[in-house]
C-alpha cells in the first residue's frame, strides 16, 4: 500500500548558503492500521531545496504520532525543527483550524495542563505502571519525555512573544541588543504597505527560534527581560541534558551517537517532569514581576497617572 503524504513545516540553517530555511515539506502520515504504537511510525527519504540558494538537500523523515523528525543525511549534526504532522484534514481548509497564529494569552496554564495529562500517561502506561501496554512501555516513556521538552519549548516561546509584543520598552530593548533583529533590513515599501511591520518581523523571528536551544533562549530573555531563566547551575545542568536526551530520542530514535539505547526509568522521567515544572514557573513568575513592574511605570508615566493614587493615598492617612 501506498502511503499516504502529508505537509509539514521544518526549520534549519541552511549547510550551503548559512541563511535560515523555514519551508514546507511532503513526509509520510503515521501510520494507525496497528496496534501498537511502537509500529505506528512512517519513514522515507525526502528533498528538501533552500528556498534563497536552491541548494537540494537529502534527508530521512520519522514521523510518529507524538513527532515528526527529520534528519540531512548529508549533515547529520544540522539542527532540523519540524511540526508535528500526525494526519492531514479531511478538508484543507480545516487545516488552517489547527494554527495558533497568536500564542495563548496564559503559556503556564497551557504547560501545566500538558504536564497532568504527561504525568497520568507515564504512571499509567510506562514502565512498571498500571495500564496494560506491557510491550510498548518504553516507547510511552521515550514519548512523555520528548513531549515534556516539546511543552518546555512552546512555553517559551509563547511567553517571550507575548512579553516582547506586550510592551514596547521590552521590544525595543531586544531590538537593540539581539544582533539579527538589528541588522534585519526592511524596505521601505514593506513599511509603507505594513505600519507594524517591525512588530510582525519579530513575531516571525521569534516563532522561528528553537526553543529547546536554552543557551540562546536564556541570552534572548536576559535582553529583553533582564530575567536570568536557569539561575541554578545544577539546574541548568539537568535541563541541558534533558534536551540532548530528547534530541536523541527524536533523531535518532531513542539511541545516542554511538548506537546505544538511552535508559530511561519511569523515576527518571517523573523527574524530569517536575523539573521543568519547577523550571517553568520560576521563569513564569519572573517574567510576570517585570512585566507587572513595566505596567506600573507605564501608568506612572501617564500624563496624571499618579493622581487618583495620590488622591486614595492622601484620603486613607
Amino acid at each position: 500500500m501506498q502511503p499516504h503524504y502529508v505537509s509539514t513545516s521544518v526549520r534549519f540553517k541552511c549547510p550551503a548558503c548559512n541563511k535560515q530555511v523555514d519551508t514546507e515539506v511532503e513526509v509520510p502520515e503515521v501510520d494507525y492500521n496497528y496496534d501498537r504504537l511502537s509500529d505506528s511510525l512512517s519513514e522515507d527519504d525526502i528533498d528538501i531545496e533552500c528556498p534563497h540558494c536552491g541548494a537540494s538537500f537529502g534527508a530521512h523523515v520519522q514521523n510518529s504520532p507524538s513527532h515528526c523528525a527529520v534528519e540531512l543525511s548529508e549533515h547529520p549534526d544540522v539542527e532540523v525543527s519540524a511540526d508535528d504532522a500526525p494526519f492531514t484534514a479531511p478538508d484543507p481548509a480545516d487545516e488552517d483550524q489547527w494554527l495558533n497564529e497568536y500564542p495563548p494569552d496564559e503559556p503556564f496554564e497551557v504547560f501545566k495542563d500538558s504536564y497532568y495529562r504527561l504525568g497520568d500517561i507515564v504512571a499509567e502506561y510506562g514502565t512498571g505502571g498500571r495500564g496494560s501496554l506491557p510491550h510498548s512501555d518504553d516507547v510511552i516513556n521515550r514519548m512523555v519525555f520528548a513531549s515534556t521538552i516539546g511543552a518546555m519549548e512552546a512555553f517559551l516561546g509563547d511567553l517571550l512573544v507575548n512579553s516582547v509584543l506586550s510592551d514596547e520598552t521590552i521590544l525595543k530593548r531586544l531590538l537593540k541588543g539581539d544582533k539579527e533583529l538589528k541588522e534585519m533590513a526592511i524596505s521601505l515599501n514593506e513599511i509603507l504597505a505594513n505600519p507594524n511591520v517591525v512588530v510582525d518581523k519579530t513575531r516571525q523571528y521569534l516563532a522561528g527560534l528553537l526553543y529547546h536551544n536554552l543557551a540562546k533562549i536564556g541570552v534572548l530573555y536576559k535582553l529583553a527581560l533582564g530575567v536570568d531563566i536557569l539561575p541554578d547551575q545544577a539546574q541548568k545542568d539537568r535541563l541541558f541534558k534533558a534536551v540532548l536526551t530528547r534530541h536523541d530520542i527524536v533523531h535518532r530514535n531513542g539511541k545516542d551517537n554511538s548506537g546505544n539505547v538511552i535508559d530511561l526509568p519511569t523515576a527518571l522521567v517523573v523527574s524530569t517532569l517536575d523539573d521543568v515544572l519547577n523550571f517553568v514557573e520560576n521563569v513564569d513568575n519572573a517574567v510576570k514581576h517585570v512585566i507587572e513592574g513595566a505596567k506600573a511605570a507605564q501608568k506612572a508615566a501617564a500624563p496624571g497617572g499618579n493622581k487618583s493614587d495620590d488622591m486614595r493615598q492622601h484620603r486613607t492617612s
